[in-house]
């Protein structure tokens, strides 16, 4: 019965429908290399969500995780709707680098070194996000000072930052 063609006829999947289906035509009649019945998992078995998934991968890669930082980067910077008129946040913390690491090391007691790794790893979310600058620097710098303070402060989380690279 082809009237999986007929519903389908126009739409972007057809393509691959019809390459699943010649598949199917040349391999329907060879026996399946694995017999077991036993599968690995059942999605009756199932009872979590997919966004309850992605919470909790969230949680157990904390930092590592893309999108981590990015609401709080969203609060200090302007998203890329804004006039592009402001300057670029990648530009801003390259600028300010040396003030902010040393300003950070100093009070929290953290490597240079680590701190300026997660600099570089804010840089480069604000690459990503295109986020711009919407305040003074002064303004600016005292929040990201701010931020990447509080985050170096938990020694624990900076160490999954740093080596989770």
């Amino acid at each position: 019965d082809q009237s999986w063609q007929k519903r389908y006829a126009g739409w972007p999947v057809i393509k691959k429908l019809r390459y699943i289906d010649s598949l199917m035509s040349r391999l329907g009649s060879t026996p399946p290399k694995v017999t077991s019945v036993q599968t690995p998992w059942s999605a009756t078995r199932m009872t979590s969500t997919l966004q309850a998934y992605y919470k909790r991968k969230r949680e157990y890669l904390g930092e590592e995780f893309p999108g981590f930082f990015d609401p709080a980067l969203f609060r200090i910077f302007s998203p890329p709707g804004q006039p592009q008129r402001n300057r670029r946040a990648t530009s801003f913390l390259k600028t300010h680098r040396k003030t902010i690491v040393s300003s950070v090391s100093m009070w929290t007691r953290q490597r240079k070194f680590d701190i300026d790794k997660l600099l570089r790893k804010l840089a480069t979310r604000c690459a990503v996000l295109d986020l711009r600058v919407h305040r003074s620097d002064e303004e600016a710098l005292c929040e990201v000072t701010s931020l990447v303070s509080a985050v170096m402060c938990n020694t624990r989380r900076a160490r999954k930052v740093i080596e989770g690279t």
